[in-house]
């Protein structure tokens, strides 16, 4: 077959294939880290960069890169539809200034489109209530338009995530507080969003993690969030403010089974370490250009990627265990590894810097619990600008640790 066709099982691969085979031609390069992220650079200077979302691309470049790309499209699929500096792409709008080149990312013209459900047909139910099949139908439809907000809005992740596990068996209460999610997003819809501000280097990679753990006696419920961030560089302190881009975030149940806080918020910074070493490895390739697997792996190993990583959690017992002169041992015996390597990422420096924070300044806290204050995240997002107004921060690293030697 040459061509995909429509409805076929195999065409989404097929033009898969056939798109990246044009871009190689054209000069771009793929990264190992997201496949679907190409590039281009002359005399190791980035000049292109363009993702993929099935026929969808966005990118920008130089206008010579820009034209050559578009020229080369052109002519292996027929005429494009070309929108800058203003369009729409994967739902979500993007909105250039054009003096600054500062970007905002938002969903307004989404959340209008959303409508209620009609809540007369549980009226009269108490909030316990099981809606029948038609209001199920509703509820489940609703819920998962509301989770496509959650790609530019991090503040509703927890929310969304709460109606999602009532998605098999819901009931009038649930089917209400999706309304009330709902009025809470049209009333706060012009101040929300994510804003890419012009940044001054250097800059580091700065990932938050939280956990919140309920143990129950047959069941327990634990959320794990976690927030990476590209800022200015610079030591944490309270009372200072750091420009930044919000560059990814996670709201969803543990993958692992955890008997204690303790547990959770390791395993929480783990997961949160990982996801940040990987868009470090995408950096990396963006400021120095396409670099073999191995390569990539023997930079992590030595601490030599382009941008640093710094780990934030406001989990005491944790910061203390993995700092101490030697790793403590945890009551749950087995997480001494986990603590190790932590411990390990510090010493080798793919971890430049442990840092605890006050629960206020933790960003993702509002990613695991439902009633806490979201300001700071918000801020965050729609701003661009970490505030740190808590306790002072206590910070771990390894050169810290030679100097005290």
């Amino acid at each position: 077959m040459l061509r995909c066709g429509c409805g076929l099982r195999g065409a989404p691969r097929l033009w898969q294939k056939v798109l990246t085979q044009t871009l190689k031609k054209l000069g771009c390069v793929p990264q190992k880290a997201d496949p679907q992220l190409f590039m281009t650079h002359e005399r190791g200077v980035l000049t292109l960069v363009l993702s993929c979302h099935v026929d969808d691309l966005k990118g920008g470049g130089t206008e010579e890169m820009e034209k050559r790309i578009l020229d080369g499209l052109t002519k292996a699929f027929g005429e494009l539809k070309v929108q800058r500096g203003e369009f729409e792409f994967v739902g979500v709008m993007h909105e250039q200034d054009p003096q600054t080149k500062e970007i905002h990312t938002h969903q307004r013209h989404y959340i209008k489109q959303l409508k209620e459900i009609d809540e007369s047909r549980v009226s009269f139910a108490s909030d316990d209530q099981a809606l029948d099949s038609a209001a199920h139908g509703l509820f489940r439809s609703l819920v998962g338009a509301l989770a496509w907000l959650v790609i530019s809005i991090p503040a509703i992740a927890v929310y969304v995530a709460y109606l999602q596990r009532q998605g098999s068996s819901p009931n009038a209460g649930h089917l209400r507080n999706a309304n009330r999610l709902l009025r809470w997003l049209r009333k706060n819809a012009d101040g929300l969003g994510v804003w890419f501000r012009r940044l001054r280097g250097p800059c580091v990679l700065t990932v938050v993690s939280d956990s919140a753990f309920k143990a129950q006696d047959y069941e327990g419920l634990v959320m794990r969030g976690f927030v990476v961030i590209l800022r200015e560089q610079g030591d944490l302190m309270t009372g200072s403010s750091y420009a930044c881009h919000l560059l990814d975030w996670s709201s969803r149940k543990h993958g692992h089974v955890v008997r204690s806080t303790y547990a959770a918020e390791l395993h929480s910074l783990l997961d949160a370490l990982n996801q940040a070493f990987i868009i470090a490895y995408s950096l990396t390739e963006l400021m120095w250009g396409p670099q073999p697997a191995l390569a990539l792996v023997e930079l992590f190993r030595t601490g030599s990627l382009a941008v640093s990583v710094e780990g934030c959690l406001d989990a005491r017992s944790v910061y203390d265990s993995v700092t101490a002169e030697a790793v403590r041992t945890p009551a749950d015996r087995h997480l001494l590894v986990h603590a190790l390597a932590v411990r390990e990422y510090l010493e080798n420096g793919a971890l430049t810097t442990l840092t605890w924070l006050d629960t206020l300044d933790t960003l993702p806290d509002g990613l695991t619990k439902g009633a806490v204050d979201r300001t700071a995240l918000r801020t965050l997002a729609s701003q661009g600008v970490w505030r740190l107004t808590g306790a002072q921060p206590a910070s771990w690293s390894r050169a810290k640790r030679l100097l005290r030697i």
